[in-house]
C-alpha cells in the first residue's frame, strides 16, 4: 500500500508490514527500505493520518521516522522480531502451531488473534486454527506463551 504526503501529494514509501508493541497494540506501518539506504523506516500510528483502500495518508515527510534496532516493536511477517513463523505454546509446553496471520480490531488497533498452522498437509485436510489472545498472551523472541485455557479455546 502506497504512503502519500497531503501537503505535496508525493509517494513517500510503501507499507511493508505492521508494528505491535508488547501489549499487542498497534503501534505504526513499516515501510518497504528505498534505494541504497537499508535502514528500517515506520511511520508511527499518531502520524498516519487516514488509512484507505488505495493508499495510507500522511501530513509530510516528516510524519516518518528511523525504527531503532533495539525497538520493543514486532512486526507480522518482516525482520528480526517478527510473528510469521514462530512457535505457539501453552504454558504447560504445549504446541498449538505456528502462526500464519494475525488478526486485528481497526478501530483499537489491538491484536485479537493470531491464525495457526500445523503444517500444509494439516491446513489442508483440517484447515486452520483460530486463537483468540488475552492480556496474558506473552510475545517471546523466539515464541508466543499462552495460557493453558487459551489453547483449549481454540476454534478450527
Amino acid at each position: 500500500m502506497p504512503v502519500i504526503a497531503t501537503k505535496s501529494g508525493k509517494r513517500m514509501g510503501t507499507v511493508k508490514d505492521l508494528l505491535f508493541d508488547e501489549k499487542k497494540r498497534l503501534m505504526g506501518a513499516l515501510l518497504t527500505p528505498k534505494g541504497l539506504i537499508r535502514k528500517a523506516h515506520y511511520i508511527p500510528m499518531e502520524k498516519i493520518l487516514s488509512v484507505g483502500e488505495d493508499a495510507l495518508t500522511v501530513e509530510d515527510e516528516e510524519a516518518i521516522s528511523e525504527l531503532d534496532s533495539t525497538s520493543h516493536l514486532f512486526s507480522v511477517f518482516n525482520g528480526e522480531k517478527h510473528l510469521k513463523g514462530k512457535p505457539v505454546l501453552t504454558l504447560n509446553g504445549h504446541e498449538l502451531g505456528q502462526v500464519e496471520d494475525v488478526y486485528f480490531l481497526e478501530e483499537v488497533g489491538t491484536l485479537i488473534g493470531m491464525e495457526l498452522s500445523d503444517g500444509f498437509l494439516s491446513d489442508v485436510t483440517d484447515g486452520r486454527k483460530f486463537l483468540p489472545l488475552s492480556e496474558k498472551t506473552k510475545m517471546g523472541a523466539d515464541a508466543i506463551l499462552v495460557p493453558q485455557e487459551l489453547g483449549e479455546r481454540i476454534k478450527e
